[in-house]
């Protein structure tokens, strides 16, 4: 499976280095994308004009990074919740390249906004490691950069542009334990698709 970080997760001093291989988060850049398209309110679209940003975040934080790594609470909410499972060709786009790798994917709709949310588990180095993503369509990038900053605390380690595409990676530490953050977006526009997405070590 491929990431877009090489890390010692569990050492404080870990550190985000490049890396080329990137396609979970640009496929659910482009799934949340696929799935959003044609959804148009304007009404909706004024009302929430200054809190997107912060919605997202939200969904997020109590979605991805307060659960961290523990994939099966993402998978529980998913069934109480009933989101939307991801099949199909979409299914197959967001899937890892190792076959064996365990891939999940839902399409969520929560006040007025839609996201697609993955979770997946795999390794990095010896460390075995587990990713909640959250993606969305139209997102102030730099405003939702902000918040980033200020609700985690997180120290950004990278900030680097690729064919096109951004990736800022933070490292911080949830429930107690070290974690990575890593924001796609597109390089060239303020409003962009992104993906945020959560990385830490399992305990298994």
């Amino acid at each position: 499976m491929s990431f877009a970080c090489h890390i010692v997760i569990g050492d404080p001093k870990t550190t985000i280095r490049r890396s080329r291989s990137r396609p979970l988060a640009l496929a659910l850049m482009l799934a949340a994308m696929a799935l959003s398209f044609g959804f148009s309110c304007a009404a909706c679209a004024q009302a929430r004009a200054v809190s997107t940003e912060e919605s997202f975040f939200k969904f997020f934080n109590k979605t991805c990074l307060l659960n961290m790594p523990r994939l099966d609470k993402v998978r529980a909410a998913a069934r109480i919740m009933d989101w939307k499972s991801l099949t199909g060709d979409l299914a197959t786009l967001l899937s890892p390249q190792n076959a064996n790798a365990r891939f999940e994917g839902w399409a969520v709709s929560e006040t007025d906004l839609n996201y697609v949310v993955g979770v997946s588990e795999g390794a990095i180095g010896s460390s075995k490691v587990a990713i909640c993503s959250a993606s969305i369509r139209n997102i102030d990038q730099e405003a939702l950069v902000k918040i980033i900053e200020r609700d985690t605390k997180a120290r950004l380690e990278n900030d680097e542009i690729e064919n096109l595409q951004r990736y800022r990676g933070w490292i911080g530490t949830t429930n107690g334990e070290a974690i990575i953050l890593q924001l796609t977006t597109m390089a060239n526009s303020q409003l962009s698709a992104a993906t945020l997405a959560a990385i830490a070590e399992t305990k298994n």
